[in-house]
């Protein structure tokens, strides 16, 4: 069925010698649109891989609309794709309203056939001083295809000052057969408002046969201004009875919690349903986590 399809187009190469070099992009006044640095629709096997991508390298304008770096859009019924390699700086605008994501991909909503997803060793920094009231997103996956890969990622300086619900990665749409979130490196994470919620990991819709999210390591991460606010490093928010799911051989540091009596939630591991199996085992917390007196609720693995 899909012989007249967009097939095999690729952004970027094989290798750092082919990737492209993309820099202030967007900006303006007051722009009307969206903007990204690569968008592709309704694509079957494409790579973009290898690209340098920075809104602003000091010379450019934070665009004062939504922005991706990277963006997957369109349907694209049992497609496969590769976004590794890539090195990604994003700057929120002004506009509080407006979601920004570095990775956003949306495609393989459906149709799942042995295909695969991978976003895999990319370099991400993202910071939106804004006082947003919207979601802020390093890598953003809202696809169902039988196999999603984001692993070796190195997420860093991650700033959000915003009341919405921030992610470092996070995984929404229900029917991905195996997610595999393994290997990540998250850190220099600050989130600044007194409500909301920010995830390092989060999955919040059902994965069917397996789920991963093993050897991570998450460190330097500071809440400052925390009222309400909640904040779990791994939240994993529904299962359902076929799945098979791990929680293992993570590694966390550094944690600092401040801002007068704090009456929301911290949480290393939050995981509930009810899947096949829940195995968490050799997670570790490692050095300091510092947390005022506190009105709320504290779990290291609820």
């Amino acid at each position: 069925p899909f012989t007249l399809c967009d097939f095999n187009n690729d952004i970027g190469g094989a290798s750092a010698l082919t990737g492209n070099t993309i820099i202030n992009f967007g900006g303006g006044t007051t722009p009307a649109s969206a903007c990204a640095a690569v968008y592709f629709s309704n694509q079957w096997n494409l790579n973009c891989s290898y690209n340098i991508i920075n809104n602003n390298n000091g010379s450019g304008i934070n665009h004062a609309a939504s922005q991706r770096g990277i963006w997957a859009f369109a349907s694209s019924v049992g497609a496969s794709a590769t976004i590794n390699n890539n090195n990604i700086t994003i700057q929120g605008g002004t506009v509080t309203g407006s979601i920004d994501w570095v990775i956003d991909c949306e495609m393989a909503q459906s149709g799942a056939a042995g295909n695969t997803i991978n976003i895999n060793n990319n370099t991400i920094k993202a910071k939106k001083t804004a006082a947003s009231t919207v979601a802020f997103t390093a890598i953003w996956v809202n696809s169902a295809a039988t196999t999603v890969n984001i692993t070796g990622n190195t997420i860093s300086n991650f700033t959000y000052a915003g009341t919405g619900v921030s992610e470092c990665i996070l995984s929404q749409l229900a029917g991905i057969g195996t997610l595999n979130i393994n290997n990540n490196n998250i850190s220099g994470v600050n989130t600044t408002a007194a409500t909301g919620s920010h995830y390092n990991i989060g999955v919040t819709a059902t994965v069917v046969t397996a789920l991963n999210i093993n050897g991570n390591t998450m460190s330097g991460n500071t809440t400052t201004g925390a009222t309400s606010k909640v904040l779990r490093s791994i939240y994993v928010s529904t299962a359902v009875a076929t799945c098979a799911s791990s929680i293992s051989n993570n590694n966390f540091s550094n944690y600092t919690w401040s801002g007068g009596t704090p009456t929301g939630e911290f949480s290393l591991i939050y995981a509930i349903g009810s899947p096949a199996s829940w195995t968490i085992n050799n997670n570790n917390l490692i050095g300091s986590m510092t947390i005022p007196t506190t009105t709320g609720a504290l779990y290291l693995i609820y």
